[in-house]
């Protein structure tokens, strides 16, 4: 009786903010059990506090809600080791937080707080903190005492340079520094030896900053919106880049080094002013994805046919206005995006092929 009590009212709130059954369960046995909960984007505004009678829960997501408080009893959430508050309305993160020594997992980005909670120093077993777009004055030096960190995102924070507690991150593996006023990267980032993805967007970069080069463990690289202009021909370096972003730089000539990554899965060069792909790109025998939409090609580069792994391809918002015969070369293509450009009449192969295609976007100007 005294479950059925406490599960009637979470029912109750579920119902109120109209959450899916497949998101919380009505089933009473269901919801005894369920370890993870994820609800975010709800337009939920309060927790009850009958949800610290969910002990069995290990991960919780509430991000992208319209929360601005937890209620006391989450602290009897003894199991949970995964919580994302991310993109709320939390002036505070209570202090009993600090008490959830099991975390490995905390984002609070994104509301409106005015400091680094002080309690994230006693959670010795975080392994993931997000933390970015909190707009505050202090530096929060103690996380370089967060020994187990691998995942750390620090955008959006306003910062003119990577913070020093970052040197002492020796596990780090997945670094965003993004939307900040970076001008330069620090020497101390090649002391992160395990670092595979590094976030860069969105900055003041006037240049690719050297020291880049010399990450030979990175895997993603993303330094897209920035005031580059050109990139240096030294991509040669990070042979195990699958991942690279270079959109939205004013790019005018890709270069040669970009062929030599024979591990890329994902190219985005979208949002530029290029007006051809070179051959080289064919190299990328591994490529899956190729961003170059919104540039200033004009014919279609048929040399991209060759690509034989290419599943997603966007070229739309170009000045192409025929699409080449050996474009039905592309056997595993999944999705071809080919809009806004002033096309003429498709002959009937092209045609037949583009319906062999799971999606294809072809709106013309």
């Amino acid at each position: 009786m005294q479950h059925d009590y406490w599960m009637s009212k979470i029912f109750d709130w579920a119902d109120e903010f109209e959450i899916a059954d497949t998101q919380l369960p009505r089933d009473k046995l269901q919801l005894l059990q369920m370890t993870e909960l994820n609800l975010q984007d709800n337009s939920i505004t309060y927790l009850p506090d009958e949800i610290g009678n969910l002990s069995n829960l290990t991960a919780l997501d509430v991000s992208y809600n319209q929360l601005c408080e937890l209620p006391k009893t989450f602290i009897q959430l003894t199991k949970l080791a995964s919580l994302n508050i991310q993109e709320n309305n939390f002036t505070i993160i209570p202090d009993f937080m600090g008490d959830f020594r099991q975390l490995k997992e905390l984002y609070i980005g994104s509301n409106p707080i005015t400091q680094i909670p002080d309690f994230i120093r006693n959670l010795n077993n975080l392994e993931c903190l997000g933390i970015g777009g909190i707009e505050t004055k202090n530096s929060p030096s103690f996380i370089k005492d967060l020994k187990n960190l691998v995942y750390l995102n620090i955008s959006s924070n306003n910062l003119t340079q990577v913070p020093n507690f970052v040197r002492y991150l020796k596990k780090l593996e997945w670094l965003s520094v993004g939307f900040n006023k970076l001008t330069s990267l620090p020497d101390f980032i090649i002391e992160l030896k395990h670092l595979n993805t590094l976030i860069l967007s969105y900055n003041s970069f006037n240049e690719v900053p050297k020291i880049v080069f010399k990450l030979h463990s990175l895997e993603r690289l993303d330094i897209d919106s920035n005031n580059l202009s050109e990139l240096p021909n030294l991509f040669g370096n990070l042979n195990n880049l699958t991942f690279l972003d270079v959109s939205d730089i004013n790019l005018t000539k890709i270069p040669e080094s970009i062929g030599k990554l024979n591990h890329l899965v994902t190219l985005y060069l979208d949002y530029n002013q290029l007006t051809k792909i070179p051959d080289f790109i064919t190299n990328l025998k591994n490529l899956e994805c190729l961003y170059i939409n919104t540039n200033q090609i004009t014919e279609f580069p048929e040399h991209i046919t060759h690509i034989k792994k290419l599943k997603n391809f966007n070229i739309s918002d170009n000045q192409i206005q025929c699409l080449p015969q050996s474009i039905t070369k592309l056997s595993n293509l999944k999705q071809l995006f080919i809009s806004g450009n002033p096309l003429n009449e498709l002959p009937p192969t092209i045609k037949a092929f583009l319906q062999t295609i799971e999606y294809v976007d072809i709106l013309q100007k």
